[in-house]
């Protein structure tokens, strides 16, 4: 009995010293909501299209993120998804390992907000104007 005990004890030991405090408890991602005034405008992260506002995506925690929407007619915004300490890792008490790991996954981290939301601002009639006429006196003769 007291060899089953024994055994136990060091089975969970050992998982959770493999995994890191941050990872385990709070996860290596992070769902963020993207929003826009209008919306059905596209998002681009770090330059890869995700799709049209509002959108909620799952992103790893393990970097930063650069968010630009767009949407014909209006000026792009553009937004930085940050990351700040995780606390939760504080509780990696066990060793170096567990520091490791949550850095290496991402739980040792965690996104300034879960919110990005913009405002788009219309493109003013007169820059459309004068680009077409500066256009046209490119081409004229």
């Amino acid at each position: 009995m007291i060899t089953k005990c024994l055994s136990f004890f060091m089975c969970m030991l050992i998982l959770v010293s493999a995994s890191g405090c941050g990872s385990l408890f709070s996860g290596t991602s992070e769902t963020v909501n993207i929003n826009s005034n209008p919306e059905k405008a596209k998002v681009m992260i770090n330059g890869g299209y995700m799709g049209l506002t509002p959108l909620t995506l799952s992103l790893s925690r393990d970097k930063d993120y650069n968010i630009l929407v767009k949407k014909e007619g209006y000026e792009e915004a553009s937004a930085v998804l940050s990351r700040k300490f995780n606390a939760v890792a504080l509780l990696n008490t066990i060793g170096l390992l567990c520091w490791v790991v949550d850095f290496v996954t991402g739980g040792l981290w965690k996104f300034d907000r879960n919110n990005v939301g913009v405002e788009l601002e219309p493109v003013k009639k007169a820059e459309l104007k004068n680009s077409f006429q500066d256009l046209r006196l490119v081409l004229a003769p």
